[in-house]
């Protein structure tokens, strides 16, 4: 246990120790160590000690730090005090500055645990304790401990009274200033300076006499001429009474060798200095005056009063010249000052040597008179009774000034009193077991003279230092049976607790709250265990408001470790808490309830117990607890479930404490209830859908996505298939998207129609699920009724993966799907291998579609179809198959009879329009007539021979393509493939068209054109072309019908020269042949007007006229 101590013991050990001292003046550390280094206000801020560094610059100091002298004192001082430091680490000891700046730490604490706004806690924080605070003696309080009273007194009211007189500041460790003062008030309160009132000098003495206040002025006026910084002294104060008499000295030597020696009384004293040479002082005096009470020194006279002082200070010679370098000097003032302002009436100083005599006669402004010792001393000289000493003894006993007191009640001769006082004093300042002997012989004392009740106030003070006398037995029973009522519960029961008496203890005792504090300390007492078993249960709920920790080890006792551990963190006015305890009950319910028959009971237990740490220890319980226990996992729980669920000890949380309790750990946290997804992504399925139904109103397809981001796919496909009926078509797309194995998806995308659109999702690059496409592409084929509402968008999202080798693998399977790639995208091998099978899943139409989608010439989709199917398809056999470069006649016209008969040329085949592109003879623009309203006419070829009949042949339609072969321009640009364009234009044709058609849409079905060829030939079916190519004029001929007549182009796309030299004979009299023919047929045609509803082309530009 630590005891307090003070610096001057740890100066008294060191002096027994060594020989060698402190290398410094004791007083002058004492006041350093005690009123700077430990009792500055910069270390009252700190809440500890000053460092060297701050000590070496502090402004506080009363030695210079300028100086060479000055600062190597200071060094010395703050290695004098790491010494008294050490040392009382080692003793473990303390003194009033440690109690300090552990209070002022403390306080801090709270206060920064009640402000959230740290910045200001000066403001306001510190626990007011006192409204308002009077200060007496301020001088001798260090600053450290002014900063501490003022922040817990009158901070807020502003409610403060200082006095004090710092002539009189000779206390120990004291360097007080009330401009020190003023930095300690506003340090407390920085917005009162204006607030804080001038220092008032009290002037007017009403306690001492004329001649007394005189000599204690001119005491001051020299401390202040020579130490003008350390002494604040306005003006001499004014005394209010003068009775005459006059301040004596005399000779010390004569003054004790008086044959007839003073009798000093209760109100008279001899005080002497607190130097080095004081036991000495002490000794000679107490010889003289016979062992008087009030022989003391200076220091211990502070605060008190007598009618008559003799000062006798035995200091060397030197110490009377008074120099401003030393501080033994200033101390010596103030001390002098301190003993003469004690007295009330008169003065009497003894004079030990010539300096001393020549100080006191040198005082300006006083009344002293030097005389004879025994007629100096003749007035102390007096008669008192015992009733006067006992009545100044019980003042001081009230005063606590107890070692007077004690002397005072030794000279009235009542040993009862005496015994007492003396006690007291060796409580503060020796053993205790010398003060508890003076308490029984005192009890014995005042038992004897039949006064009990002091009889049992002494023996109170006897049995707070066990152990008990059990000779002592006989007082306090005799004393309890004359005054029984004399104690208190309290006292009654502490007597009957230390007397081990377990008899006089009953129920009401444990129930009463004031009297726990008795009883905490025997927790472990098997009679306080006895006792309480013999409790009702109501009793015991009584008990447990004072005694909550007994009861707690009566329930574990007993396996009812939720009571007991709520007990232990139990918080009242009263009781205090056991976190072990408590930490060891929780375990063991943890464990008892691992496998309960009640999952409820189970998750309100722990529930309770974790409110219980929570109020008990905030939210961060489970750090004081061991790290991988079972409580400190439950309140980690409760404080953070995330956490726990992140943590290695998931899994073992939910084995021990189940579904229940993480449950309501979630709602007591405050957390998301589908955060519980963390912890079971199977336990806690229902709550965790049904929280995120709520947090996103019903929109599953979100939850849906919840569940992705967590990585949980398997309950993603399950929400999703458990609600399929009840997403939307753009909901389906989504749960593809996100690769999604849900089942009875493909039949809602059925119901909704959107298999195709599935299917595109499948087949696009961030999902590219071809198992998944492939089976919603056989179900959306699985008939030809759905075949035909979804083959256009499922072949349109086939054809962009036509070329994925991925994808051509599935052509050599058998499911509806590859045959149905087959179709489209090889029609002609799927008409010799497929063809049955291609009819029979998709039927006619989609056929058809197939296979004009894929080709273009209708006379290879007729033949591709007949393939397919010869009956199914013989309607639709063309006609009549044209080629560009065919010689036709025009029939059938009826808008535009004058048409009918007139010959023409094929010049292509108008895909967007149906209908083939005809140069009409001796015509400037061509037109566009239906295939149903031209018939073959024959042709001209190039390679005839001069034999040939000149005029133009006509040929059936079995021999047509062989007898005009030779006779139409080639058009060396045309496909060998089985592309879908139709047949391209000849080369002269592709070279001076500007504007034929570039539609790439189908060409009608032969379904279709078949249907048009049947139709009646009362309509006719001629429109314009945009484009039609120029034909080039020979430049060398004369004749006005020469120039309608078009030039042959060659198999090289090249125009025939205009010289006849440059050409064979054979061909240019071909040409003249031909020219005539149509000369004659143009000439006829030019002179007619229009044709009503033919549509002519117009010419294009001659930009390519000559090429």
């Amino acid at each position: 246990m630590s005891e307090s101590c003070s610096f001057i013991e740890y100066i008294n050990d060191v002096r027994k120790k060594s020989h060698v001292g402190l290398g410094v003046d004791a007083k002058e550390a004492e006041n350093e160590i005690c009123g700077v280094i430990l009792g500055s206000l910069d270390s009252a801020k700190s809440g500890k000690a000053l460092t060297r560094e701050e000590y070496i610059q502090s402004v506080r100091s009363y030695i210079q730090k300028d100086t060479v002298t000055g600062g190597r004192k200071r060094h010395d001082i703050y290695s004098v005090y790491e010494g008294y430091k050490n040392w009382k680490q080692e003793h473990n000891r303390f003194d009033l500055n440690d109690i300090v700046l552990k209070l002022i730490n403390a306080l801090k604490d709270i206060r920064l645990q009640n402000n959230d706004d740290r910045d200001n806690t000066h403001k306001r924080g510190w626990i007011q304790l006192f409204n308002a605070m009077y200060l007496d003696e301020v001088q001798d309080f260090s600053y450290a401990s002014i900063y501490l009273i003022c922040n817990i007194a009158g901070c807020q009211t502003l409610h403060w009274v200082f006095a004090g007189d710092t002539a009189q500041m000779i206390s120990p460790g004291c360097s007080f200033t009330f401009s020190g003062l003023k930095e300690v008030l506003l340090a407390v309160q920085p917005d009162i300076e204006r607030k804080i009132k001038h220092v008032n000098k009290l002037a007017k003495n009403y306690r001492v006499t004329k001649d007394v206040l005189a000599l204690s002025n001119s005491v001051l006026h020299v401390a202040k001429k020579y130490f003008r910084n350390d002494i604040q002294y306005l003006r001499p104060e004014i005394a209010m009474k003068d009775v005459g008499t006059r301040v004596r000295i005399c000779q010390w030597k004569e003054a004790l060798n008086l044959e007839k020696r003073p009798r000093f009384g209760p109100n008279q004293a001899l005080i002497y200095s607190s130097t080095s040479n004081s036991d000495g002082v002490a000794l000679d005096m107490n010889d003289w005056l016979n062992e008087h009470p009030f022989i003391m020194t200076s220091l211990d006279a502070k605060g008190l009063e007598f009618d008559d002082c003799v000062v006798a200070f035995d200091e060397e010679q030197k110490a009377w010249n008074i120099n401003s370098d030393r501080a033994a000097s200033l101390r010596l003032l103030r001390e002098l000052y301190v003993a003469i302002t004690r007295a009330k009436r008169r003065v009497v100083v003894l004079i030990n040597s010539p300096k001393m005599r020549d100080f006191f006669m040198s005082l300006p402004n006083c009344n002293i008179e030097e005389s004879d010792a025994k007629v100096a001393l003749l007035e102390f000289d007096s008669t008192t009774t015992r009733d006067e000493w006992l009545k100044r003894g019980k003042q001081l006993f009230d005063d606590e000034q107890y070692k007077m007191a004690a002397s005072c009640f030794k000279a009235a001769e009542h040993f009862g009193y005496f015994e007492w006082a003396q006690g007291k004093y060796e409580m503060l300042q020796g053993p205790k077991e010398l003060a508890k002997e003076s308490f029984r012989r005192s009890a014995r004392r005042f038992f004897e003279d039949s006064d009990y009740k002091h009889t049992l106030d002494l023996l109170s003070l006897v049995i707070e230092n066990p152990p008990w006398n059990s000779s002592d037995d006989d007082m306090y029973d005799v004393c309890r049976q004359q005054i029984p009522s004399y104690f208190t519960p309290e006292k009654s029961v502490g007597f009957a607790l230390n007397r081990n008496k377990w008899a006089e203890i009953n129920t009401h005792d444990l129930k009463n709250a004031s009297l726990a504090h008795l009883f905490r300390p025997l927790r472990t007492n098997p009679e306080l265990r006895q006792l309480i078993t013999t409790c009702s249960q109501s009793d015991l709920l009584d008990i447990e408001y004072s005694l909550p920790l007994s009861i707690g080890d009566y329930y574990i006792d007993r396996n009812d470790y939720l009571n007991a551990a709520r007990l232990y963190l139990q918080q009242s006015d009263y009781s205090e808490q056991d976190p072990n305890m408590a930490e060891k009950a929780t375990n063991l319910l943890i464990q008892s309830m691992i496998t309960p028959s009640n999952s409820k009971i189970k998750s309100s237990s722990l529930d309770t117990i974790a409110k219980c740490w929570k109020q008990s220890r905030g939210t961060q319980a489970s750090r004081i607890l061991a790290v991988d226990s079972d409580a400190a996992l439950l309140l980690q729980l409760y404080e953070n479930p995330i956490q726990v669920a992140k943590s290695r000890r998931s899994s073992d949380a939910l084995k021990k404490f189940g579904r229940d309790v993480i449950t309501s750990a979630f709602a007591v946290s405050n957390e998301l209830e589908e955060e519980l997804h963390r912890f079971s992504s199977d336990q806690f399925e229902a709550q965790v859908d049904r929280a995120l139904s709520k947090k996103f109103k019903g929109n599953l397809i979100e939850a849906v996505q919840w569940y992705l981001h967590r990585n949980d796919k398997a309950h993603a496909e399950q929400l999703a298939g458990k609600n399929i009926k009840y997403w939307s078509k753009h909901d389906l797309l989504e749960i593809v998207r996100h690769k999604l194995n849900v089942t009875g998806l493909i039949q809602e995308a059925d119901n909704k129609h959107c298999l195709t659109d599935l299917v595109k999702v499948c087949l696009s690059s961030e999902v590219f699920n071809l198992k998944r496409a492939l089976e919603i592409s056989e179900r959306a084929l699985s008939s030809i009724t759905k075949a035909e509402a979804n083959y256009k968008d499922l072949i349109e999202a086939w054809d962009k993966h036509k070329n994925d080798s991925r994808v051509n693998k599935l052509l050599v399977q058998e499911q509806a799907t590859s045959v149905f790639l087959n179709l489209f995208w090889k029609p002609k091998i799927s008409s010799n291998r497929l063809s049955g099978r291609c009819i029979e899943l998709f039927g006619l139409q989609i056929v058809e579609f197939a296979v004009s989608r894929a080709i273009d010439n209708p006379t290879e989709q007729f033949d591709t179809l007949f393939n397919f199917d010869k009956e199914a398809f013989e309607h639709l056999r063309p006609l009549v198959k044209f080629k560009n470069g065919d010689r036709v006649t025009v029939h059938g016209l009826q808008k535009a009879p004058t048409l009918n008969g007139k010959s023409g040329t094929i010049l292509r085949w108008v895909q967007d329009k149906g209908r083939y592109e005809v140069r009409i003879d001796r015509r400037k623009k061509s037109i566009l007539i239906s295939p149903s309203n031209i018939k073959i006419n024959g042709g001209f070829n190039q390679d005839t021979d001069d034999s040939e009949d000149e005029n133009v042949a006509f040929h059936n339609d079995q021999t047509r393509a062989q007898s005009i072969q030779n006779s139409r321009v080639m058009n060396t640009n045309s496909s060998d493939d089985d592309s879908d364009q139709p047949p391209a234009l000849n080369a002269r044709d592709q070279s001076t068209s500007e504007s034929s058609s570039g539609s790439d849409d189908s060409i009608p079905s032969l379904q279709e054109r078949g249907k048009r060829s049947n139709s009646s030939d009362s309509s006719d079916d001629i429109s314009s072309s945009s484009s039609v190519p120029n034909l080039t004029r020979k430049d060398n001929s004369s004749s006005d019908e020469e120039d309608n007549i078009p030039a042959l182009i060659g198999p090289n796309n090249q125009s025939s020269s205009s010289s006849d030299e440059s050409v064979p004979r054979r061909m240019k009299e071909a040409q003249d042949r031909l020219a005539t023919v149509q000369g004659g047929v143009m000439k006829e045609l030019g002179e007619e007007e229009q044709p009503e509803g033919v549509e002519e082309l117009k010419e294009n530009s001659g930009k390519n006229r000559d090429s």
